[in-house]
């Protein structure tokens, strides 16, 4: 079964997996110098996946605090644009059949007899 495709919600020319939609999706450019012509620079561009806590690692250091480094000279990233925002996305609310769940009082353990301290006399 072929996934299904759905737009992304930051910049609606770039196809998702609707799998995907609670990931972050950053459109990343790295730029390489020929080491014998640094001339020639290359741009090479791909869409990246993030899960929350990797974003804000790479793009909002901010949000680690003291413990904050930049992770996007590591990562050789030299431009970035976020082009599915999962914090935007909104479920539709659940409309399938209501369970009505129980929740059963936990019982103390019985310890098995052979188990217990025998009362000396």
């Amino acid at each position: 079964m072929p996934k299904k495709l759905i737009p992304a919600n930051k910049d609606p020319k770039y196809q998702i997996k609707e799998n995907d939609r609670f990931f972050w999706h950053v459109l990343i450019t790295r730029k390489t110098v020929n080491k014998d012509n640094p001339r020639d620079v290359r741009s090479d561009s791909f869409v990246q996946i993030f899960d929350t806590a990797n974003f804000n690692r790479l793009f909002r250091p901010e949000r680690l605090g003291s413990k904050a480094r930049n992770y996007k000279k590591a990562a050789l990233i030299d431009e970035a644009v976020v082009v599915h925002n999962p914090e935007l996305v909104v479920d539709e609310p659940y409309t399938g059949e209501v369970t009505a769940y129980k929740v059963i009082p936990e019982k103390k353990p019985v310890q098995p007899a052979h188990t217990k301290r025998k009362s000396s006399k």
